[in-house]
């Protein structure tokens, strides 16, 4: 196990410079009473977003929404669907397929959004007409389709959950043809109180694979893992590993995907019940990211997240370079007990090593909820995330889609650094206190022709200026409260230290 954020300062800082003509961005969408962009699929000359929209104060009652949108973020045309009964898309299990003929969705729904229904819903590229079929099981208080997965001959595989009662739920799936005819439908025995079926990918050998998660007593989070079910196309379960995590409650896989070498990578989170906030929270998430083996032995895992940070990890894929990239959220807590949560990418290689991590606002304030669910890799290497932001200064708490465009160094402007490393072992630099409050004093030996520079967690230059002398005092006092760096440059060295602004 090895905490993401000790290893977040690793080896040295190096400015990347964006292309001219690369239109970064981070964009919101503001739609009804409050949107969620949950999925985004590459039609290769323009981007499906899959979310959906709140037009009443029941934040329960949610109805689908589609945009397609441009690579520089503009939308060309969008749908918001009008349905009496809601359907509930899982954001976490990236239920949006995209093939020829048009925009493959699986949820779960019923009145008031109970889980009556398992959804599959397709909708027309050429005219967004949405069309609704729906499948149940009356024999059981709940039946909801949670992921789905179109298989290499057009056929369809849902995974969902059933209840008996309230502390006894099950997973199944269920196959349709290309037309949603049902084929099979397999309910899977309860070995626990709940079984969550998450994530679902089609692995090479022909197979599918699920994460489910599970857990003995729902109450008190008693006994939680991962487990992960192979399966043939006719639903027979071939093999089962479990991923048993000691402390607290996991959650299903929400992100899963098959490496050019066969192993497995997932990421989800985990309610650590030891960490104590201090600020009447009695755990906090931590992110976790595992590699299974051809064999499905673990490989490796990194765990993140600390007593402060609230992690989630939402969506992981391999990029063309070989390395992984993960999306999700990291926040802190306020002391008011609010969370200042910011959208989270990570890029990894393939041993688990961090390359860069960086966080992503999509609104200025201090007091803000911003998470990212899914992403695309474009041609050029370029980053396309989409997720929701929410500004509780506002009279009014709105939800708002959100869109990142990001280069492969994790930049979205023209200077931005690829990776802020704090050089601990060099003696040239001394700040102190930290953190502060307004004044910082820095000790340097440099003075000639040395300069500072001072940048944000996202990479972005704050403050800079010449270094005139050994002992110097700088306010802060004019910056909001949070986690910078100070680079000090001389003499072809940089020496880069933490500073934080209470």
């Amino acid at each position: 196990m090895r905490p993401l954020i000790r290893i977040f300062f690793i080896a040295t800082l190096w400015l990347c410079i964006s292309s001219a003509e690369a239109q970064y961005f981070s964009k919101r969408y503001p739609f009804r009473l409050g949107s969620f962009f949950n999925n985004v699929l590459d039609a290769d000359t323009s981007l499906y977003i899959v979310g959906a929209a709140v037009d009443s104060d029941r934040y329960y009652f949610l109805k689908p929404y589609v945009a397609e949108i441009t690579y520089e973020g503009d939308i060309k045309r969008d749908r918001f669907y009008e349905l009496d009964t809601p359907i509930t898309y899982q954001p976490d299990n990236h239920c949006a397929l995209l093939k020829n003929d048009g925009i493959h969705i699986s949820g779960g729904g019923g009145p008031n959004n109970n889980g009556e229904l398992g959804f599959y819903s397709h909708i027309s590229l050429d005219s967004f007409a949405l069309t609704i079929q729906k499948y149940t099981d009356t024999s059981y208080v709940n039946f909801s389709f949670q992921s789905g997965i179109n298989l290499p001959s057009g056929s369809r595989v849902f995974a969902g959950t059933y209840a008996r009662s309230a502390n006894a739920v099950g997973y199944f799936l269920l196959k349709t043809d290309v037309v949603g005819n049902e084929q099979w439908r397999r309910y899977y025995p309860f070995t626990a109180n709940w079984q969550l079926p998450g994530t679902m990918i089609f692995l090479s050998n022909g197979n599918l694979l699920i994460g489910v998660e599970r857990i003995i007593a729902p109450a008190n989070w008693t006994f939680a893992s991962n487990d992960l079910m192979e399966i043939d196309t006719m639903g027979n379960r071939l093999s089962m590993w479990e991923d048993k995590v000691n402390i607290g409650k996991t959650f299903k896989p929400f992100g899963m995907t098959e490496l050019d070498d066969h192993s497995i990578v997932y990421c989800t989170s985990y309610v650590d019940t030891n960490i104590q906030t201090g600020s009447g929270l009695d755990a906090l998430n931590k992110g976790i990211i595992v590699c299974m083996d051809s064999a499905r032995n673990k490989a490796w895992q990194i765990i993140s997240g600390n007593a402060w940070y609230n992690t989630k990890l939402n969506q992981v894929k391999q990029l063309r370079d070989g390395n992984l990239l993960i999306v999700g959220r990291n926040d802190s807590v306020s002391e008011y007990g609010e969370p200042r949560a910011r959208g989270w990418i990570v890029k990894i290689n393939r041993q688990g090593g961090v390359i860069w991590d960086k966080k992503y606002s999509g609104t200025d304030s201090a007091r803000a909820d911003n998470e990212l669910f899914d992403f695309v890799e474009l041609d050029n290497g370029d980053i396309i995330a989409t997720g929701y932001c929410v500004d509780y200064t506002l009279p009014r708490v709105n939800t708002q889609g959100w869109l990142l465009r990001i280069d492969s160094n994790g930049c979205f402007n023209d200077h931005c650094m690829a990776s802020i490393n704090e050089t601990e072992d060099d003696e040239a630099l001394t700040i102190y206190p930290v953190p502060t409050e307004d004044m910082i004093h820095i000790v340097s030996p440099y003075s000639l022709g040395a300069s500072y520079t001072i940048y944000d967690v996202v990479g972005q230059k704050i403050l800079s200026g010449a270094y005139p002398g050994h002992e110097q005092t700088l306010s802060l006092r004019e910056l909001p409260t949070g986690l910078y760096f100070f680079d000090l440059s001389a003499e072809g060295h940089h020496s880069i230290r933490r500073i934080v602004k209470e």
